[in-house]
């Protein structure tokens, strides 16, 4: 998951700081899938990503288009979506019944 920012809007700030609270919460469970783009300084990769409002949330993943989050952006929301987004399987199928 990637939020883009920019360090002069407040609201940025602000959903940055719960992302940071979330990346620490992760980073206890062994697990680092964050990442923060400060388009006030990088400007050119934010232009390419075709980012242009503040903050937006982007789960990318391998082989797949990336997912705009548009939910909620508290701290228990963003863990809540980083768990979902990012580790989707929770169920491993050991058996299949016929």
């Amino acid at each position: 998951m990637c939020v883009y920012v920019s360090s002069v809007d407040a609201r940025s700030q602000v959903v940055l700081s719960a992302y940071n609270d979330v990346g620490r919460d992760l980073a206890t469970e062994g697990l680092r899938p964050l990442a923060a783009i400060n388009c006030y300084d990088w400007t050119d990769v934010c232009q390419l990503a075709n980012v242009s409002t503040y903050p937006l949330l982007r789960v990318y993943r391998p082989h797949a288009d990336y997912v705009t989050y548009s939910g909620f952006l508290s701290k228990a929301a963003l863990y809540a979506a980083v768990k979902l987004y990012v580790y989707q399987s929770f169920w491993h199928l050991n058996y299949i019944w016929t």
